[in-house]
Parts: structure tokens; sequence; C-alpha cells
């Protein structure tokens, strides 16, 4: 609001851009309705309030939205509603073109809903039809078998180079996706909150190669429990099938 206002008097804020009114929105609670159109009163800017129905509860922003819990629940809803019919017309195509379907998904498809899970908090709940798509639909078009396991789902999951397919489960990669995104953001959103002339590159880069570990020691994590889970179910087979030896 300091820096909106600062346009609204100086023209421009002291360090930022020039806005365009017409497509500005200003998001305020109910209580502030009121002062934000006085303040902003002949600046273009459009002013909405949070509430419960799905044009006064927020706004789309960027890809994703903001306002109450209601409008952005019903926002992502619709996305992934969305989502799923096209991932249900992908299927169509890999019961004859599998691996074309598959390079579709991975390359484009799934691409589509990681901005929202970076930038949209505690909504992981919300993508459980997409899980559910992928996990009876897609997936066992894609690998052949229509009976595999929780264990199958979750080395599916794993990248290529850890020896999966890199079909992550959308309700279990949004948290992780937002607490990255906010840590890889950190540095920028600092800079501007304290309105820093410069960002240094060489911060930016380490963030980045922080984030990077990260998600690679939590696909090595996975790999060994992976491993762990198949040896035991392994080795508990054998025992079962040296107890019936007696019985033959």
């Amino acid at each position: 609001a300091v820096v909106s206002t600062q346009i609204g008097h100086y023209g421009r804020a002291p360090i930022g851009y020039f806005p365009n009114a017409t497509k500005t929105w200003l998001v305020v609670k109910q209580e502030h309705l009121d002062k934000a159109r006085e303040l902003f009163d002949g600046t273009g800017i459009q002013i909405t309030q949070e509430g419960t129905g799905d044009k006064s509860g927020g706004q789309r922003y960027l890809g994703a939205a903001i306002g109450t819990q209601s409008f952005i629940k019903q926002y992502v809803q619709d996305k992934v509603a969305k989502w799923v019919t096209e991932l249900e017309e992908l299927c169509k195509i890999a019961l004859t073109e599998p691996q074309l379907a598959y390079s579709a998904y991975i390359t484009g498809l799934s691409k589509r809903w990681t901005y929202v899970m970076r930038t949209i908090p505690n909504i992981a709940d919300l993508f459980a039809p997409l899980e559910a798509c992928i996990r009876s639909s897609f997936l066992p078009i894609i690998v052949g078998n229509h009976a595999f396991t929780d264990t199958d789902r979750d080395i599916y999951s794993l990248p290529t180079r850890f020896g999966g397919l890199a079909v992550s489960n959308p309700v279990e990669m949004c948290p992780l996706e937002y607490s990255l995104s906010r840590k890889a953001t950190q540095p920028l959103t600092e800079a501007i909150l304290n309105q820093k002339l410069t960002l240094s590159p060489e911060e930016t880069h380490e963030m980045n190669q922080k984030i990077k570990h990260a998600k690679n020691g939590i696909s090595s994590e996975k790999t060994l429990y992976n491993k762990y889970k198949l040896a035991s179910k392994k080795e508990k087979s054998t025992d079962c099938d040296s107890a019936l030896i007696p019985l033959l």
C-alpha cells in the first residue's frame, strides 16, 4: 500500500516500474474498502474486497490467485478439473502412442500445474483428483501394468536419473514446490522490501544450488527407502516359498 500510494502521488515508485492502472487490482479486506477507495481515487486502479463470492472474494494474478480461502479453493479446483480433462485426452493418445504421450506429459502438460504449486500455499489436497487420474489412467497405460503397488508409484515419481519416470505425485510435490519457491525468491523479496538497488548474483546462485541439492537429497532418500521396501518384500516372499516346500 505504501508503494502504491507513492505511485499515485509521485507518478512512480522510488524503485519499481510504471504500472498499468487498468490492469492493476487491489484486493483489500472489507473493513478497509472505503479507505482504499479514498486513497486510490482517480488512479484508475481497480479495487475488490475479500468476500465469499467468486467475483468479490479475490482476483487472479499471473496465473495464481489472491483472496479468501474459498476464492482460492474454487480457482484451484477449476484449474485441476481442466488439467484432468486434458490428461484424459492424453490417455486416449497413449493407447496407441505411449512414448509420444509420455513425452508430451513430461515436457508439456505436467509443467502447467508447477507454477500454481509454487505460488499458492496449502492446496495439496486439491490435487487429489489429478493424482487419481495419473495413477488409475495414465500410468497403467504407460507402464503396461494395471495393478502396481504404492511402492511402484513412488518409484515412478522419481527423476529418471534415480531410476524413475519423473511422473511425480502432485499431492506430495505441492508443499515442497511452494517451500522451495519461497526460498528461491527470498533474495529478491528482501531486495524489494528493503528497496535495494542491486541484487547479488552470487547470493541467488548459492540459493539455487541449495535448492538443487535439497531436491536431489529428497530423491536419494526416497530411492533408498523404496529399495529397502522392495528388499523386505522379496525377503518375505522367499521366506513364504521356503515354508511351502515341506508341504509340497
